[in-house]
Formats: C-alpha cells, sequence, structure tokens
C-alpha cells in the first residue's frame, strides 16, 4: 500500500479562515533525518535512507489531458522522491529519474518557458488555492510554476511571477542540477535534482522586503504541489507527451492551484513498518 490517498475530484475545505483544494491523491512527504545532508549533484547516493513506500512512480504519474493515452514504458518512464527539512535548513528536496527513448530539447533562452524534455512544479506553500494568474494572465502572487529544463549549459529554472519577483529562483533560494544527454540522443536517462525555500508571500524587494514572507515547514503541514514532466520525440519546441503524478484532467494546474496535489509532511521520527507498506517495484534496474 502506497502512502497516499486517492480522492478524484476536486475538493474545497476550510481550515483556520483559509480556503484550500486539492485534486486527486495525496502523497507523503518524509522529514531528511538527523544526520543526513543531501547534495543537488544528481547524484542518489544521499538518498539511500528514502523509504521506497514513499516513490511517487508511474502508479501515479499519468498523461493530464482528458482521451490521452498514458506514454508507454518503453518510451517514457520515471519517479520521484520527496522530501523536507525543518528550520534552519527549511527546504523542499527533490529527486527524479527519468528514462526516455529520444532526448529532444532545445536550449531555452532566459525568461522563456521549456517547451521540450523538461520537469516542471507547480508550488502553493500556503495552501490557499485559486487563480494565480489573474489579474491579467501575470503571477504576483503566493503560488507559481517552475521549469527546469537542462538543454542549456545549466539546468534553466524560469517561473512566470514578473521580474521583480524571480530572485526566488537564485541561489540560495533555489538550487537545481540536471543532466543534457545531448540532443538526439536514445535511450537516455535524465536526472533532475533541486532544493528550494517556499513562501507564503513573494515580495518585489526580495528576501528583506517586508511584505516577503518565507514558509516555515513544520510536520503535519499540507503544502500544494505538482510534478509535471514533458516529452518530445520528434519535433523540438513540441510536447508529444506531458505526463503529471496527478489524474487525467489536471490540465488546469497550469493555471489554478484548486488543481495541485496535497503533500502532507512527515515528521522524521514517524517510521512505517516496510511489509505493512511493502516495497515498491524495482525501478530502472
Amino acid at each position: 500500500m502506497k502512502k497516499t490517498i486517492a480522492a478524484f475530484v476536486v475538493v474545497a475545505f476550510f481550515f483556520g479562515g483559509g480556503a484550500f483544494a486539492h485534486f486527486g491523491p495525496t502523497f507523503y512527504v518524509p522529514e531528511v533525518p538527523p544526520g543526513v545532508t543531501i547534495t543537488i549533484d544528481g547524484d542518489d547516493s544521499d538518498w539511500a535512507w528514502y523509504d521506497p513506500a514513499y516513490v511517487i512512480d508511474r502508479t501515479y504519474i499519468h498523461e493530464y489531458h482528458v482521451g490521452a493515452e498514458d506514454p508507454s514504458v518503453e518510451d517514457w518512464d520515471g519517479f520521484a522522491m520527496v522530501a523536507w527539512t525543518q528550520p534552519p535548513d527549511n527546504m523542499i528536496y527533490i529527486y527524479s529519474r527519468v528514462t526516455d527513448d529520444k532526448y529532444s530539447a532545445i536550449a531555452t533562452e532566459p525568461g522563456m518557458y521549456p517547451s521540450d524534455d523538461s520537469m516542471e512544479l507547480g508550488l502553493d506553500a500556503n495552501h490557499n488555492g485559486g487563480d494565480f494568474r489573474e489579474p491579467e494572465d501575470i503571477n504576483g502572487k503566493d503560488a507559481y510554476q517552475v521549469g527546469i529544463d537542462a538543454a542549456g549549459t545549466i539546468p534553466l529554472v524560469v517561473n512566470n511571477h514578473p521580474a521583480e519577483q524571480r530572485w526566488v529562483l537564485e541561489e540560495p533560494w533555489f538550487v537545481a542540477w540536471a543532466n543534457n544527454p545531448g540532443e538526439g540522443a536514445e535511450d537516455v536517462t535524465l536526472i533532475y535534482e533541486m532544493k528550494f525555500a517556499l513562501w507564503d508571500y513573494v515580495g518585489y524587494g526580495g528576501p528583506d522586503d517586508p511584505e516577503t514572507q518565507r514558509h516555515i515547514n513544520e510536520a503535519g503541514q499540507t503544502i500544494g504541489m505538482y510534478l509535471r514532466w514533458f516529452d518530445t520525440d520528434y519535433t523540438p519546441g513540441s510536447r508529444d507527451h506531458g505526463v503529471m503524478a496527478a489524474p487525467v484532467g489536471a490540465l488546469e494546474a497550469w493555471r489554478n492551484a484548486d488543481f495541485f496535489q496535497d503533500y502532507v509532511l512527515v515528521a522524521a521520527e514517524v517510521s512505517v513498518e516496510a511489509q505493512s507498506w511493502g516495497l515498491i517495484k524495482a525501478l530502472f534496474k
């Protein structure tokens, strides 16, 4: 039994005066244990502690367009591990490994959004939900998207915030690593690894702006987030597949955080017997 709860409808809740919603499964995110340091370098050896029952694999990753078929595992396969730390580090960590029959990507200009083989996140730390592209299709709110593209010389991290708010994607607030197999390479393994701070409000003046509110991670919290991957095999600049750790129909997550998934932060001291949950299938032997 995986550490998720499936609920394939949009449900709105009210708690503590704030409205929030989620779409699809609820994922549980383990805390990085004391004494473990994760280095963002694409090496998964510092994830050896991770309980396989928390891994997000193809059981939960689907084509998000209604009526479209999931890619075959020979075409695209992948999984992700998500973890968190409390202050003073206060970060979210993600490691994702993808196998792809063909790597296709164009080096994306700074500020342009990846449209080829890449990974994307949606983040809504305070779980407010709602349309984050209004007014005028500009994201100035607490929810936003981030794209990680390995096509350039370094991973490109972009989002749809106004330029004055994109400091959230700079180190040390967002650190990303991805490999670049080279345009047209076949039967490749793509690695995406990252750590980032969460924000309840992103001020125009940077982290010291009085309006900026950094989110404080705590066990038991639920944050809104989605994980999405794009696959391009034939025409650079177009996508053959878009898959999410979400049920079919989650397309609106590109603009509405009500279609994000719930990620519940679990304390390091909470242990679950491996035999109670079982182990996931062997990945990428």
